[in-house]
């Protein structure tokens, strides 16, 4: 039980630092938080779109936040964003996908 916990831990704070790095989000700890938060209700929401399944348990979403998109992998198992992609990121897989 408390493995889960401490990648649950490992996943949030990994998404942290990528949301700061590839996101260019400014905030501290828990403004950066909160955004995240915010991420993850519009997504247990319904309400951010679906862009692909990447497994069982994560799935790439596109999230509207401060007039500003962004494209968090989610955790389905534990509920939590596990990190960031840029939209280059999202536009390179998409083209990749489509040659195969």
């Amino acid at each position: 039980m408390a493995h889960k916990r401490l990648k649950e831990r490992d996943q949030k704070a990994h998404a942290r630092m990528r949301l700061r790095t590839r996101c260019e989000l400014e905030g501290s700890r828990s403004e950066i938080d909160d955004a995240i938060k915010s991420m993850t209700d519009t997504i247990q929401a319904g309400r951010a779109k679906h862009i692909e399944k990447q497994s069982n348990r994560l799935g790439l979403f596109e999230v509207t936040f401060s007039k500003k998109s962004y494209y968090p992998v989610y955790d389905h198992t534990r509920k939590v964003i596990t990190t960031f992609l840029t939209q280059e990121m999202v536009e390179q897989r998409n083209y990749n996908e489509d040659e195969m």
